[in-house]
C-alpha cells in the first residue's frame, strides 16, 4: 500500500474530478492483490470516489463479468482485475466471454496484464496471448506496461497508458522519447485515439565513458557539461541522470559524493547516478560478470549462481538447484492474515528443509 501523504495527495485530486463531475472507474491491478480479494480500492470506493469495475457472479463454474453502465454516456464497462502471472491464465479461462461480447452498445474492457506485442519484453513468459481478451468491445484500456503502446485488436483500439512516472533508472533513460516512458491521458473520442503526454519534471541525462580517465579528469568534464547547461537555462529542479561507463584501473576510483557535492550547486530537483557500468582491471584470478542488458532476469541470476558457485565450495549435492529454490522462498510473501513472527518462521523451517534435503554426506 502507497504511503500516507500519497494516498492524500492522490484523494485530493480525485475529489476534484468528482466535483467536475469526471467519474473515475477502476480495477484493481497485481499489486492491489490479495489471496481473500480485499484491497484498499474497496475503501475509495465506499467513500464514493472511485466505482471498480470487476464484478462477476459464478454460474455453472463460470465467470459472469458484470458491465457498469456509465449515466452520461450510457457506455458499458467492465475488466478484469490483476493477478500473478501463473493465477491470471486460471481466471480469464473461466470468463464467460460469450455474454460479454453479445452484449450490445459502447462498450469499454479494463484489464491489468501484458499482451504479446507489447515491449519491452523484459519476461516473455508473462505475456498473454491476446486472443485471451474477449472480442467486440470498442476500446480496450490496458495496465501494468509502464510505456504507451497502442494496437489494433479486431477493428478495435487498444491502448496502454504507461506509467505516470518511470519505475527506475532506465526507464528514465527513455523518459523523452516519444510514446515511450512518458505516461499518457489518452482520450477516446469516436474511434479516434488523442494522447496527451505528462511531463512531470524535465529530465537532464549524459552519459560519460571514463576509460583511460582519472577523476580529476571526469569532474573537469562534469563541470564543463554542467556549466554549458547553465547557457541554455540550468538544471536547477531537473531530474538529473548520470550514467558512467568504460574501464577504469584498479588504482583509479571515481567518488559518489565528489560528484554530489558538485551537483548540488546547481541545484537539481533529485538526482540518480550509476556506476554499476564502470569495469575494472582486473587480475587474472579475478572472475565477473559483465553484463550488456541482453540477458533476461532470469538468465542473468543463472550465470550470477554459476560464477559464485565456480568460487566457492558447498556442501550440497546440487548446487545450482539448491540456490534457484532457496531463492524461491525468499521470495515467497507473508499471507494476508499471518503474523510477522509466523511469517519468519515459516520461512526458516521452509528452507531449513531444503537445506537439510540437500547436504550431501
Amino acid at each position: 500500500m502507497p504511503d500516507i501523504e500519497s494516498m492524500k495527495i492522490c484523494v485530493k485530486y480525485f475529489k476534484m474530478l468528482l466535483d467536475n463531475d469526471i467519474p473515475i472507474y477502476a480495477i484493481p491491478g497485481n499489486h492491489d492483490f490479495s489471496v481473500s480479494g480485499k484491497t484498499f480500492l474497496e475503501v475509495l470506493e465506499e467513500s464514493g470516489i472511485i466505482k471498480i469495475v470487476y464484478k462477476y457472479k459464478m454460474e455453472q463454474n463460470k465467470k459472469n463479468l458484470e458491465f457498469t453502465v456509465d449515466p452520461k454516456t450510457k457506455a458499458h464497462i467492465t475488466g478484469f482485475f490483476g493477478q500473478k502471472d501463473n493465477l491470471q491464465e486460471q481466471e480469464y479461462g473461466i470468463i464467460n466471454r460469450y455474454a460479454l461480447e453479445e452484449q450490445s452498445g459502447f462498450k469499454i474492457f479494463l484489464f491489468h496484464s501484458p499482451i504479446e506485442h507489447v515491449k519491452p519484453v523484459s519476461n516473455a513468459n508473462s505475456h498473454r496471448k491476446v486472443s485471451f481478451l474477449p472480442r467486440g468491445f470498442d476500446y480496450y484500456a490496458g495496465g501494468h506496461a509502464h510505456y504507451f503502446q497502442k494496437l489494433d485488436f479486431y477493428g478495435s483500439k487498444l491502448c496502454y497508458p504507461g506509467a505516470l512516472f518511470p519505475a527506475n533508472f532506465d526507464e528514465l533513460i527513455k523518459q523523452n522519447k516519444a510514446n515511450s516512458a512518458n505516461g499518457q491521458f489518452i482520450i477516446y473520442d469516436d474511434g479516434k485515439v488523442i494522447q496527451r503526454p505528462i511531463e512531470i519534471k524535465k529530465i537532464f541525462k549524459r552519459e560519460f565513458d571514463v576509460t583511460n580517465k582519472n577523476q580529476n579528469q571526469i569532474l573537469n568534464e562534469l563541470f564543463e557539461v554542467f556549466e554549458g547547461a547553465n547557457d541554455e537555462g540550468g538544471i536547477d529542479d531537473d531530474l538529473v541522470l548520470l550514467k558512467f561507463t568504460g574501464k577504469m584501473s584498479k588504482d583509479n576510483i571515481l567518488e559518489y559524493n565528489k560528484i554530489v557535492e558538485m551537483l548540488a550547486k546547481y541545484k537539481p530537483y533529485y538526482y540518480l547516478i550509476n556506476r554499476f557500468s564502470i569495469l575494472r582491471e582486473t587480475s587474472e584470478d579475478e572472475n565477473y560478470l559483465i553484463h550488456d542488458g541482453s540477458m533476461s532476469q532470469a538468465q542473468l541470476e543463472q550465470e550470477l549462481i554459476k560464477l559464485h558457485l565456480s568460487k566457492h565450495k558447498t556442501l550440497f549435492k546440487n548446487e545450482e538447484n539448491i540456490a534457484r529454490e532457496l531463492m524461491k522462498v525468499l521470495e515467497t510473501e507473508k499471507n494476508e492474515d499471518e503474523t510477522k513472527i509466523t511469517y519468519q518462521e515459516r520461512i526458516v523451517e521452509s528452507g531449513s528443509n531444503l537445506i537439510n534435503g540437500e547436504v550431501s554426506d
